[in-house]
């Protein structure tokens, strides 16, 4: 049944600028995500899509030469407490935009 919510949330609500470049859980509101961050496997799936994003763009960075960001201190209960502060704050925004911002805070490595 979790995981239904968690899939309805991504196929219901998608944010029209995000639906463009994300897919996943990054494409949804905020407001679609906020009444199930207590959950766990909710958070799970939200963790995973976070970090694979990053990921991503690390991978992108290396491919192109530059340096990429080290993930060796990232903890998953900073990345939710930061997604969850983020929404709240700003509930029509798409997931992706409150996680793009945490990776500029990881270290640069070369």
């Amino acid at each position: 049944m979790r995981t239904f919510a968690a899939a309805f949330i991504v196929a219901s609500v998608v944010s029209p600028a995000a639906a463009q470049n994300v897919a996943g859980l990054g494409a949804v509101l905020c407001r679609e995500v906020l009444p199930h961050m207590d959950s766990k496997p909710f958070q799970s799936q939200l963790f995973a899509w976070a970090t694979g994003f990053m990921t991503g763009i690390n991978m992108t960075n290396q491919a192109s030469g530059q340096g990429y960001r080290d993930f060796s201190t990232m903890k998953m209960d900073v990345i939710l407490g930061e997604v969850r502060a983020t929404c709240a704050r700003n509930p029509d925004l798409p997931v992706v935009s409150a996680v793009e911002p945490m990776y500029q805070q990881f270290p640069v490595r070369k």
